[in-house]
């Protein structure tokens, strides 16, 4: 979206890298208890990865309420059917609860909170399946299953998918001198438009950097479609990695952002 100058982006309580995937519901076991919400950005699964945990978002206007839990706790991990997320962990593990404020100039102050935001569905649960919304793009999945066993590697089920696993990691890093080494991006705003050339590797701050001081504007936060697919927005490093991943496969160096007021 477009901000006036001096917006402050860091909506999750702490700068890191991470990734992020909308959700629709959750279900706990063994009680099976079922959250579920019926417009996204609701509830949110992150992953962090400086701080090496995951994070379960709910989002209550402008609080956001947090649980926080490290890899270590967690034994199984696997994506079912391309789609749903699935997490084990180890017998009552540890979880830290926080409350912080969204888009708040003190949002980077987390405070530690004794309420558990699933109302005691956590209290004796074992096991998560986490279904993201309908509108989350797949290779967001994949990205979260990537970052996690790049991390937790005790947690690849096989020596077979460690190395499908390696072979996608080295496709997403790797440079292939097919590939364009510079964009150009038009850049779509509700009462104009322009062109920008940026290289190829171009990290999102620097993205947004070149984006604001060239058109004299001050945004944060974009989206963008290849082929007339869907819109898919852009918040962060893990968004934009994504992005680039995808502009490769599919060997474009032309693409157009929108930003709505």
């Amino acid at each position: 979206m477009y901000r006036p100058k001096g917006y402050n982006n860091n909506n999750y309580g702490d700068q890191q890298l991470w990734i992020k995937v909308d959700l629709r519901e959750i279900r706990f076991y063994p009680s099976r208890d079922i959250i579920r919400k019926f417009q996204c950005r609701q509830i949110e699964l992150l992953f962090k990865y400086t701080t090496h945990n995951i994070a379960i978002n709910f989002i209550e206007g402008r609080e956001v309420h947090e649980i926080r839990i490290p890899l270590d706790q967690i034994t199984r991990f696997r994506i079912i059917q391309n789609k749903h997320i699935e997490f084990e962990f180890c017998k009552d593990f540890k979880r830290i609860y926080f409350v912080h404020y969204k888009n708040n100039q003190n949002s980077h102050i987390a405070h530690k909170s004794q309420q558990d935001p699933t109302s005691g569905c956590m209290k004796d649960a074992t096991r998560l399946m986490l279904t993201p919304c309908d509108k989350v793009h797949p290779m967001t999945i994949f990205m979260f299953e990537i970052g996690i066993k790049k991390w937790a590697p005790r947690l690849i089920e096989s020596e077979n998918h460690k190395d499908e696993i390696q072979i996608h990691e080295d496709l997403i890093i790797e440079d292939s001198p097919s590939i364009a080494s510079e964009y150009l991006m038009t850049c779509n705003f509700m009462d104009f438009t322009r062109d920008i050339r940026l290289p190829a590797e171009i990290t999102f701050a620097d993205l947004l950097n070149e984006v604001n001081r060239k058109l004299d504007c001050d945004i944060n936060t974009f989206k963008y479609k290849i082929n007339d697919e869907e819109m898919i927005t852009v918040e962060n490093d893990g968004d934009w990695n994504i992005a680039k991943m995808n502009l490769k496969e599919q060997k474009i160096s032309c693409f157009d952002i929108y930003i709505v007021e």
